[in-house]
């Protein structure tokens, strides 16, 4: 009972931790990085509200035209730009993957959105592309 020599049991866990032993909940940071950019009550106020001052999309604001090259060519931009572009729209799909096409954007800005600092473009034509303007 008491105050005997009985030795004191080993352990292999430190007496003190280097660091934090926090295990990471993905969850959680998911969850708490989704409010930034998520529809839900604070939509209004979360990041995409800041990227996102105004957008223009449809056919009123883009007009999409495509040529083709016959034969898989690639022509000069002075040869592709001679030749009549016909009407196309977003979704539309061209190929083969190797083909070449010119595709011409004609965009009108809305009022509302001429007076800002800064306007932006996004493209997603899931390939690869090269941009060249008659300037």
């Amino acid at each position: 009972m008491g105050g005997g020599n009985s030795p004191v049991p080993s352990t292999s866990l430190p007496k003190l931790a280097a660091g934090p032993v926090g295990q990471q909940i993905h969850s959680i940071y998911r969850g708490r990085l989704r409010q930034f950019t998520d529809n839900g009550q604070y939509s209004s106020q979360n990041l995409q509200a800041a990227m996102y001052d105004g957008r223009a999309s449809g056919e009123e604001y883009v007009k999409l035209r495509v040529y083709s090259p016959p034969n898989l060519s690639r022509p000069t931009f002075k040869e592709a730009t001679s030749h009549v572009f016909k009407d196309t729209h977003v979704g539309e799909s061209f190929g083969p993957s190797w083909s070449t096409h010119w595709i011409k954007i004609d965009l009108k800005v809305p009022q509302e959105l001429q007076k800002k600092d800064h306007l932006e473009l996004h493209w997603d034509a899931d390939n690869e592309g090269l941009i060249w303007t008659e300037d």
